[in-house]
């Protein structure tokens, strides 16, 4: 399964209050033969980016977690899948519809097979899930499906 991640990732990651939840989620995807999308240059490319800058920031518990997406997603291409910023436009019935700085999720999400976007955004599950057979799941109900 490919698995298009927007920023919440790196705030998850950073947060007491999410990290062991973030921790299953990341080891059953390094586990299983599932890999997350992000797009080269989209804003959470830049948080990631951001994150490995200053990880050194957070609890010992965020930077174990950071230094675990790091090692297992962002130097390993097989289980992080970066693709360029114009692998896909956009259709014209969802640019009225998605704000411009989500746009790239919709751009990763048609150019992956199973065209899932995980988000902590509800009016973006809202405006996308099921139009161009995008699905979209809020973290909490995907953790509960994938990880039962």
């Amino acid at each position: 399964m490919e698995i298009v991640l927007d920023e919440w990732i790196v705030h998850f990651i950073a947060d007491p209050a999410k990290q062991k939840e973030t921790g299953h989620l990341l080891t059953s995807v390094f586990r299983k033969c599932d890999r997350f999308v992000t797009v080269a240059g989209s804003p959470l490319a830049q948080k990631l980016y951001e994150m490995c800058k200053g990880y050194r920031r957070f609890d010992s518990a965020g930077r174990a977690l950071a230094k675990m997406f790091i090692m297992r997603f962002l130097d390993n291409s097989e289980k992080l899948h970066r693709i360029p910023t114009d692998v896909a436009a956009v259709p014209e019935d969802l640019t009225s519809e998605v704000k411009e700085d989500d746009r790239y999720l919709v751009r990763a999400a048609l150019a992956t097979r199973d065209k899932l976007i995980l988000t902590t955004d509800g009016p973006l599950k809202e405006a996308l899930d099921g139009k161009h057979g995008i699905r979209v799941r809020l973290v909490d109900e995907f953790v509960e499906e994938y990880n039962p």
